[in-house]
C-alpha cells in the first residue's frame, strides 16, 4: 500500500483481500477506472427515464464496486438510490443520482493517483 490518505477512498480492505499482491491491486484499480464511469452513466439514464426497476439494480452493482474501492460515502448514496428505488419510487432519485457525479469524478481520480503510484512491477531484491 503507498501509504498515500484520501478522501474519497480507502483501500485498506482492498490492499487486504489482495494480500499485498500489487499486480492484483493494479489489475482490480484499473477495471473499477475503466468500468465505474459507464455503469454510473447507465445508472443515471435509468433514473432519467424514471426506470426504477433498473435504477435499484444498477445502484446495487455500483454499490458493491464502491465498497471494495472504500468509497464509503458513494457506496451509501447507492445503497439508498437501490432502496428507495424498489421501495419508494419517487422523481427525487434522479437528483441524488445527479449529485453523485462529482463524487465518482474525484473518486475515480484519486484512484487513478494511487495507480500511478503503484510500481508496474514489484522491485527485486539485489
Amino acid at each position: 500500500m503507498t501509504g498515500k490518505k484520501y478522501q474519497y477512498i480507502d483501500l485498506t480492505y482492498m490492499y487486504e483481500i489482495a494480500d499485498d499482491d500489487l499486480a492484483f491491486v493494479r489489475e482490480m484499480l484499473a477495471s473499477f477506472i475503466e468500468k465505474i464511469p459507464p455503469q454510473f452513466e447507465q445508472l443515471l439514464n435509468s433514473a432519467v427515464v424514471s426506470d426504477y426497476k433498473q435504477t435499484s439494480f444498477l445502484a446495487h452493482k455500483l454499490k458493491a464496486s464502491y465498497q471494495l474501492m472504500g468509497v464509503k460515502l458513494l457506496a451509501d448514496m447507492a445503497y439508498r438510490i437501490e432502496v428507495d428505488s424498489a421501495e419508494n419510487p419517487e422523481p427525487a432519485i434522479l437528483e441524488l443520482v445527479q449529485s453523485m457525479k462529482p463524487l465518482v469524478d474525484l473518486a475515480i481520480g484519486e484512484l487513478q493517483t494511487e495507480l500511478a503510484l503503484i510500481p508496474l512491477k514489484p522491485s527485486s531484491d539485489l
